[in-house]
């Protein structure tokens, strides 16, 4: 079903965001947050993502991370569903 698989709403490839990501109706379990810096730009320093993990309508999370390398993903949070747990993967 494309109601429970993830959909990127929003990509902002070419600037500072935001980018959104959302599931209609997820399907019990857990899930793994992963911030992607996109390899298309030329900028190859750290960059700073803010994270805010949104569930059933309320901020649950949010957090500010550096990220480095281009293409490299990073995983920030994990996320259960329904009990609407979040667990924070950032040290």
């Amino acid at each position: 079903f494309l109601d429970d698989n993830p959909r990127l709403d929003l990509d902002d490839i070419d600037g500072w965001g935001p980018e959104n990501i959302n599931i209609q109706e997820p399907t019990s379990g857990e899930y793994t947050v992963v911030i992607h810096d996109y390899p298309g730009s030329e900028y190859y320093g750290d960059n700073t993502a803010l994270l805010r993990v949104h569930l059933a309508g309320e901020l649950v999370l949010e957090e500010s991370i550096v990220i480095g390398g281009e293409d490299s993903k990073t995983e920030v949070a994990k996320v259960f569903w329904p009990s609407l747990e979040v667990e924070s993967l950032v040290d």
